[in-house]
């Protein structure tokens, strides 16, 4: 438990130790999770969040190729 303020300095810790070369297993981990904790403590659900991410994504796949980008 905690609030939005510890997710996000933990997140940028674990990014900071992936940048400098640290373990990147447990950095990614400790991302991910932090990221739903900061999802959560925000009010959000993570799935949806995630879900949500994943569409734009793929609809912006998508134009790229359809324009020829990719």
């Amino acid at each position: 438990v905690g609030d939005t303020a510890d997710a996000l300095l933990k997140i940028k810790e674990a990014a900071k130790e992936l940048e400098n070369g640290g373990d990147a297993e447990k950095a990614v981990k400790t991302l991910l999770f932090e990221a739903v904790n900061a999802a959560r403590l925000s009010g959000l659900d993570p799935e949806e969040a995630l879900t949500d991410a994943c569409d734009e994504f793929l609809d912006k796949f998508a134009s790229a190729e359809r324009s020829g980008k990719i």
